[in-house]
């Protein structure tokens, strides 16, 4: 009996940490310094035809740019991956990240 009046306020403060730390990884930087160039990467054998390779990108973190390196992620039927990068918008620097994107896929075919 003791232990199930335990579980329910552990569960609720579990939650309430776990929603800050989940949302702060969606947060979207914009930065005024550009990233550096891409890393020229040396591309595996992949490890079957259902799979597609991310290239590697700069992330930022700790207030710098860190090289994360590609690697093959499972193919999602017919849609397209369209690889993280930086874009520049309004003199500002801001990261998209990588998804897979059907409509893109799509238009290739038709081209």
């Amino acid at each position: 009996m003791r232990s199930r009046k335990l579980l329910l306020p552990l569960a609720i403060a579990g939650a309430t940490v776990a929603v800050p730390l989940a949302s702060a990884a969606d947060f979207d930087v914009q930065l005024n310094v550009a990233p550096p160039p891409p890393r020229t990467e040396v591309i595996p054998a992949s490890p079957g035809e259902n799979y597609v390779w991310a290239p590697g990108y700069w992330d930022w973190r700790d207030g710098n740019y860190v090289w994360s390196n590609g690697h093959y992620i499972e193919r999602h039927g017919d849609e397209r991956w369209v690889p993280d990068r930086w874009a520049e918008h309004d003199w500002r620097w801001q990261r998209e990240h990588g998804h897979w994107d059907r409509e893109k896929a799509r238009h290739e075919e038709h081209e």
